[in-house]
């Protein structure tokens, strides 16, 4: 409210946000014709005995608006957040466009959950269920890098032997899949990310490809459970037709948690400087863990919207 008031405060305004990793989402400007602002302020002069609601000071204001807030506007405009609204009216008829405004903006919001986790933590089997349940696009590097090993294309080629080993896939391959998805998904409300980012090399390319579309990561999960049940999980799926390449054997599985352990276990740290990271036990039945995510991803949306 009252700020900011010239070009150059709307930059400071700018940085600062970047700094907290946020934006600004919307600007709203009540437009009001002058008399009936010479005619408030004076009132207000009555009332309140204001020292700068008299008439000199009035014009002067006005005049400093013209001269050096109206210019704001442009700036904002280009950026596609400027809303001008009717500023006459009553109190609540004023609030209540006002608050459709900013409801209609929020709603446009994207909402990015990042779940990591140990491999085999379960964020496969939870993150299809709620990307469905809240309406967001999953993304799942695995599931993509499979395909295009099964279609045999050149990404593919390039990732087959790392999938196999159970090694990080190289980040120039990840980011030109977790790139393509979100092009290809123009009007989503928001992405669920599995298994990306592994390194924090590519929590940094994640949070320019968001940035990219004006979005960052809204949430980011931890699954936790313990390493001897995520071998245990992930032999156990070895014997089931769900069965990946990299489960087949238990020194393969060994080399995932270890890897795990040694470089992506660094991604939450780098998300806890940035923002919250919120821990969920993925200890449990599917539906007792499913349970604990979606309670929390529904109480971040109401908090962020």
């Amino acid at each position: 409210d009252g700020f900011p008031r010239t070009y150059v405060q709307a930059y400071i305004l700018e940085g600062m946000l970047l700094r907290l990793n946020s934006k600004l989402a919307c600007m709203i400007s009540l437009d009001v014709p002058k008399e009936e602002l010479r005619r408030r302020m004076l009132e207000r002069a009555k009332i309140n005995g204001r020292a700068d609601d008299t008439p000199e000071v009035i014009e002067n204001r006005l005049r400093e608006y013209d001269e050096k807030t109206a210019p704001v506007a442009k700036y904002y405009k280009e950026r596609g957040i400027f809303q001008s609204i009717n500023g006459q009216g009553s109190i609540d008829e004023i609030h209540n466009t006002i608050n459709n405004v900013v409801q209609e903006t929020l709603s446009k919001r994207l909402f990015n959950v990042v779940i990591l986790g140990i491999p085999g933590s379960g964020k496969g089997t939870q993150s299809k269920r709620l990307a469905d349940e809240f309406g967001l696009k999953y993304i799942s590097t695995g599931k993509l890098l499979r395909k295009e090993i099964v279609d045999k294309t050149e990404l593919g080629e390039k990732a087959k032997g790392y999938m196999k080993k159970g090694d990080i896939i190289p980040d120039d391959i990840a980011i030109q899949i977790i790139e393509r998805e979100i092009n290809n998904n123009p009007d989503a409300k928001g992405f669920i990310f599995k298994g990306f980012p592994r390194t924090i090399v590519q929590a940094y390319i994640l949070d320019g490809l968001l940035r990219k579309m004006n979005s960052s990561a809204s949430l980011v999960i931890d699954l936790e459970i313990s390493m001897l049940e995520a071998f245990k999980r992930l032999h156990d799926r070895g014997k089931t037709e769900s069965s990946r390449t990299y489960d087949a054997d238990p020194e393969t599985i060994i080399h995932r948690i270890e890897e795990y352990e040694n470089i992506s276990a660094n991604v939450p740290k780098y998300y806890k400087n940035k923002k919250e990271v919120i821990q969920v036990e993925g200890m449990g039945d599917t539906e007792e863990v499913y349970n604990r995510l979606r309670e929390t991803i529904s109480e971040n949306i109401t908090r962020l919207r």
